[in-house]
């Protein structure tokens, strides 16, 4: 257990904020699966500012989802200090985060925000410094190493973002240029823990429990992070987890779990969103929590292919059962 401000993380494996999929219910979903805590995805200073219907609702976060960093990004300093204050006063989230990490053109481009701002040390400060000034929920900031190998500022920013007040820093241990490419390094999130006294998160290259323990053993960090492997994968949350706590951790789910999860996660989707909606999230995690799951193409075709929701948890149920068959020969 550690605290980020004053909320006590019961463990040491948390849910990366992952644009398109962390939604509401897909955090009451992971939340079955005992992370520390669970982040919303990247939502919109600006569309804040906009009143932006869409923003409000990425940005939504309900009691039964437990504790959740709710992040923002996007515009100028009185953008990122105005858009935390409103959440800091209405929204159910307990932590706020800055995301100064997104390497993808839109955001760190266009925007000039995420990973942009690893180039801007001074404006790096000035907004963490005016949200801390406004707020009385904790602040997180997520970084990367820099915006490319020449420009690895990744100690000044974390120096910088400790003294600005945050209460955690969060490190991808790539820079902007590398994107998802390579091996994170490591050693540069070992370094960054060695020279801060507020709790540092660990992020990149975490996706079997082995290296959940393995990066908290080799840098230090008070927790890992994990994105692309809790994306395909919900359950490894637990299963980093355990292996944490105990050594062991148990089997993946069978395909009927699975089935029985994603019907929930259908149930959970529509007491907030369209159908619509609730069949691509839906066709969304299906391709990926049943990857594993070999065969039946006609029958994982005609789910993916549904034009209806009715029609993809009918062809879902069959494809199921087909794999079921397989298994069991």
């Amino acid at each position: 257990m550690f605290k980020i401000g004053n909320i006590e993380i019961k463990n040491k494996v948390i849910l990366a904020p992952m644009a398109g999929v962390t939604n509401s219910a897909y955090r009451v979903i992971a939340k079955d699966f005992e992370p520390g805590y669970t982040c919303t995805e990247m939502t919109s200073n600006v569309g804040l500012k906009y009143n932006s219907e869409k923003t409000l609702d990425i940005a939504r976060v309900t009691p039964e989802e437990g504790i959740v960093a709710l992040q923002i990004f996007g515009g100028d300093v009185e953008d990122y200090v105005n858009a935390a204050k409103y959440f800091d006063e209405n929204s159910n989230a307990s932590i706020i985060d800055i995301n100064m990490g997104c390497p993808v053109k839109k955001v760190a481009i266009k925007s000039q925000a995420g990973s942009a701002l690893t180039k801007t040390p001074d404006k790096v400060r000035e907004i963490v410094e005016g949200i801390v000034a406004v707020i009385k929920k904790p602040l997180t900031v997520k970084i990367r190493l820099g915006w490319d190998e020449n420009s690895s500022n990744y100690m000044e920013l974390a120096k910088i973002i400790e003294e600005a007040g945050a209460s955690a820093l969060i490190v991808h241990g790539r820079t902007r240029e590398q994107m998802y490419q390579g091996n994170a390094n490591w050693d540069a999130i070992k370094e960054i823990k060695e020279n801060l006294s507020i709790p540092v998160i660990g992020n990149g290259d975490v996706f079997t429990p082995e290296d959940a323990k393995r990066m908290l053993e080799y840098t230090g960090v008070d927790a890992v992070m994990v994105a692309r492997a809790a994306q395909s994968s919900p359950w490894v949350l637990k299963q980093m987890k355990d292996y944490i706590e105990t050594g062991t951790y148990e089997a993946d789910p069978t395909i009927e779990t699975i089935h029985s999860t994603i019907k929930r996660y259908i149930e959970i989707l529509l007491k907030n969103w369209s159908p619509n909606y609730t069949l691509a999230q839906s066709k969304s995690v299906a391709s990926q929590w049943f990857a594993k799951f070999k065969g039946a193409s006609d029958e994982r075709m005609a789910f993916m292919t549904a034009k209806t929701l009715e029609d993809f948890q009918k062809n879902i149920a069959i494809f199921v059962d087909k794999i079921k068959e397989k298994y069991e020969q």
